[in-house]
């Protein structure tokens, strides 16, 4: 059996899980996927803003 663990929602996740089911976007759009992909981009310094792109170079780095 694989064990299951309780979640631990001590910030703002469970306000931005309760804004994914109200607003419906619980895919792999939307606002909360946009801006981690624009922080990410930022943080790493890439050109192109698509985590899909950037998943070969994030996967290289030491």
């Amino acid at each position: 059996m694989i064990p299951v663990n309780t979640p631990h929602l001590g910030g703002n996740e469970a306000t931005y899980l309760q804004e994914c089911i109200e607003t419906g976007w619980i895919s792999s759009e939307g606002p909360f996927i946009e801006r981690f992909e624009s922080d990410l981009a930022r943080y790493t310094g890439a050109n192109m803003p698509s985590l899909y792109a950037m998943a070969p170079r994030l996967l290289m780095q030491p």
